[in-house]
């Protein structure tokens, strides 16, 4: 179960941010303020940051022997003019990511009569000076490093463009990177990461994506829906999940990805123009299958598992006539999948806990379809009060075991609730955290990732809005308050950090015990 994404209002209000400052990037004329001789190298390690949250990573350049120039620019950590005036470079650096700053770039040169001429290795575009005397060519390439995107932006008069000052410079841009990841084959360690604060910043992000790095976490689980990323079909939006993706990616992290097809009770959000009907109309099923093949080819680098539908049984019980049309849809959308990626493996997610509760086996029974079974495990009681012994888990995952029989199988949810309200306490959160490792330590090797849900509690807000999407719109639920109060608090408070930063009890042990295991996993 997962709250609505905050990374969504982040993206809006740190896009416009950015674009004021791409509008003198490169196009001022500056103070000379002196010459430097020696090469110049520039490194920024963010010792700062207490250690759990920090990058472990440095970075460097080298400069053109070129005047120092004064400037008072947004985000440039340093300006150089060449003594003839026609050559001017920047390096900045931005709580963004690399692409975000290039959106901006692009929108700046579309409105003011430029031309872009390519975008690899970076950005190269022209642009006419404010008196239009002269059209510059410039070059601006982005690399992330230490949780920044740091920008080296040179630009001449077109006619007299220094490539090979250029290159050198870009050449010279590296990140020294001073931490590794596990590689386990399987029993990987995974989590549910959850950036803390409200309305979460890009500095937030990158710090949970470090936090989780930096406690021995090898794979991170992230769900998605078809209209997340279309509104309309076939015409995606890429700008948040490159986001996400590209997090992992710096972070050297592997992803699950669940496809929320079936999004715990309902049908997971679809574009505008996709009408539902049933799971296996051939159109439903070709459109679905495209548009998870073409994020899983954007992401290949990254992705490690997928999973087709989330906590599947919850929905199925409730729907039993649609069964045999997802056993179509699933079994479908997976061959098509095997056909392209035919060593990625493939699943889908049950509710262990309301397969239990509703003595639904029969559902797991008729899905037997892909590479591995993936489950979420909560205990709790009617209510979701959490009110039962932590010890109970060993007993669910040795029923998940025996369930699965020889099948490979995954967890991509396993959470302890610390909300006073709901029974919740800290100490049997720690104490289920304790578990957790005991088993991944001895679970057999058909175990592929243990993910716990979550790092950081969520914030009130996206719990409320996230909860909504539990039920169909109008849903005579989402005007209970009473009843959405209690739900949004049990998808809140399962973090092991608080949502100011804060660690909880569990904190320590996740966090010595994960280290552990990942040094025993390099």
């Amino acid at each position: 179960m997962c709250p609505a994404n905050p990374a969504n209002r982040m993206y809006l209000c740190v896009f416009f941010a950015i674009i004021a400052v791409v509008l003198v990037a490169g196009c001022t004329a500056s103070r000379t303020l002196g010459n430097k001789s020696e090469e110049l190298v520039h490194k920024r390690f963010s010792s700062q940051s207490p250690p759990d949250k920090s990058s472990m990573e440095a970075f460097s350049i080298s400069y053109p022997d070129w005047p120092e120039t004064a400037t008072e620019e947004e985000g440039v950590i340093l300006a150089m003019t060449r003594d003839d005036n026609v050559c001017h470079f920047r390096l900045s650096a931005f709580d963004v990511p690399p692409d975000w700053y290039v959106l901006a770039i692009e929108d700046f040169v579309t409105a003011n009569n430029g031309y872009i001429l390519s975008e690899e290795p970076g950005i190269t575009y022209l642009i006419p000076t404010n008196d239009s005397k002269y059209t510059l060519r410039v070059q601006a390439t982005g690399m992330l490093c230490d949780d920044k995107s740091y920008f080296a932006v040179f630009s001449c008069v077109d006619e007299m463009f220094d490539e090979a000052t250029a290159k050198a410079v870009y050449d010279s841009m590296s990140c020294e990177r001073n931490w590794t990841v596990a590689s386990r084959g399987n029993r990987k360690l995974a989590m549910v990461v959850s950036p803390a604060g409200e309305g979460p910043e890009f500095a937030e992000f990158v710090q949970a994506f470090n936090i989780a790095r930096n406690s021995g976490v090898q794979t991170v689980h992230h769900t998605v829906t078809w209209g997340d990323v279309e509104v309309l079909a076939g015409s995606p939006v890429w700008t948040i999940q490159d986001f996400m993706f590209g997090m992992l990616r710096s972070k050297d992290l592997e992803a699950s990805v669940g496809f929320r097809v079936i999004h715990t009770s309902v049908i997971g959000d679809l574009p505008g123009d996709v009408n539902f009907t049933s799971f296996d109309d051939p159109d439903f099923i070709d459109g679905y299958t495209r548009f998870i093949l073409d994020y899983i080819e954007r992401y290949k680098d990254v992705i490690a598992y997928v999973e087709i539908g989330n906590e599947v049984d919850i929905y199925l019980h409730a729907h039993p006539d649609e069964l045999d049309a997802y056993a179509t849809f699933y079994r479908e959308v997976y061959g098509s999948i095997k056909e392209r990626y035919p060593d990625l493996p493939v699943g889908t997610i049950f509710a262990y806990h309301e397969i239990r509760n509703n003595n639904e086996q029969r559902i797991y029974e008729r899905l037997p379809i892909g590479d591995f079974d993936a489950f979420t495990l909560y205990i709790y009681s009617p209510g979701f009060v959490f009110d039962h012994e932590p010890m109970e888990l060993l007993t669910y995952l040795a029923e998940i075991e025996n369930l699965t029989g020889d099948r490979r199988f995954a967890l991509t949810e396993v959470g302890w609730n610390t909300n006073e309200g709901l029974g919740g306490k800290e100490s049997d959160q720690l104490e289920l955290v304790s578990l957790f490792f005991d088993y991944l330590e001895q679970a057999p090797g058909r175990l592929q990732f243990m993910s716990y849900f979550a790092l950081h509690d969520w914030e009130k807000e996206d719990c409320l809005l996230g909860g909504e999407t539990f039920f169909q719109p109008g849903d005579s639920m989402i005007e209970d308050e009473e009843f959405m109060d209690v739900f949004s608090d049990f998808l809140c408070y399962l973090g092991i950090i608080n949502n100011d930063g804060t660690p909880k009890l569990a904190w320590q042990e996740w966090y010595s015990r994960g280290r552990q295991y990942a040094e025993a996993g390099k």
